[in-house]
C-alpha cells in the first residue's frame, strides 16, 4: 500500500427499528470507531398512533354514510337517465302509431301533423336513443352525469320535434327557444374545463 494514503473500511448496518449502525476501521492500525444513528423525532409515538387509530373508528360511521349517500344518488342518476331513454322510444313508438292518413292541424293552423312530420320525428328520436345510448360513458367518465342532463336533453329534443311540426313562425320560435335554453345550459356544465 503507499505510503501517506489511508485505507479505511466502513460498513453500515441498519436494524428494523431504523436505527444506523455505522463502524469505520483504518486497516493499518486496525483502529475502529462506532456511531449509532436513530431517528426518535420523526417517528410517531404508541400515543399518537392510537390515536389516529381512533379517530379512524370514530369517522367510519361518517365515511360509511357519505358512501351510501353518493352511491343512492349515482343509482337515482342513472335511473333518471335509463328512464329518459325509455321514454324517447315510447314517444318513438307513439310517433310511428300516430301516422296520420291525412294531416292534422292544432292550434288554429299553427302546428301540423302529418306524414313527412311524423317521418323527420321519427329520425330525430332514433337519433337521440342513439346518443343517449352512446354517451352513457363519456358522461360518467367526465362526471357529467348529473339529474338535469337527460331532463335537458329531452327538453332540447322536445323543441327538434315542435320545430318540426310548426306551421307558424311564433310556434317555430317556442321550439327554438325550448331546445336552445336547454342547449346553453347543458353547453355551461364543464364551463371551468376551459
Amino acid at each position: 500500500m503507499p505510503r501517506g494514503k489511508p485505507q479505511i473500511e466502513v460498513s453500515f448496518d441498519m436494524n428494523s427499528d431504523g436505527i444506523l449502525n455505522v463502524s469505520a476501521k483504518e486497516l493499518t492500525t486496525n483502529k475502529e470507531q462506532k456511531i449509532t444513528i436513530t431517528t426518535d423525532g420523526s417517528r410517531l409515538s404508541q400515543e399518537q398512533i392510537e390515536k389516529m387509530v381512533q379517530e379512524a373508528e370514530k369517522y367510519k360511521e361518517e365515511d360509511e354514510a357519505n358512501r351510501k349517500r353518493i352511491e343512492s344518488k349515482n343509482q337515482l342518476e342513472s335511473f333518471i337517465y335509463n328512464f329518459s331513454c325509455i321514454i324517447l322510444l315510447v314517444g318513438l313508438a307513439i310517433n310511428i302509431n300516430l301516422n296520420p292518413q291525412f294531416p292534422i292541424d292544432l292550434f288554429n293552423n299553427s302546428y301540423k301533423i302529418d306524414y313527412f312530420t311524423t317521418l323527420i320525428k321519427s329520425v330525430i328520436l332514433i337519433s337521440a336513443f342513439l346518443v343517449m345510448l352512446c354517451s352513457l360513458n363519456y358522461v360518467k367518465q367526465n362526471d357529467i352525469l348529473k339529474i338535469e342532463y337527460p331532463i335537458l336533453i329531452l327538453s332540447s329534443i322536445l323543441g327538434m320535434l315542435v320545430m318540426v311540426s310548426s306551421n307558424d313562425l311564433i310556434v317555430f320560435y317556442v321550439g327554438l327557444e325550448l331546445q336552445s335554453l336547454a342547449l346553453y345550459v347543458l353547453a355551461a356544465f364543464k364551463r371551468d374545463n376551459i
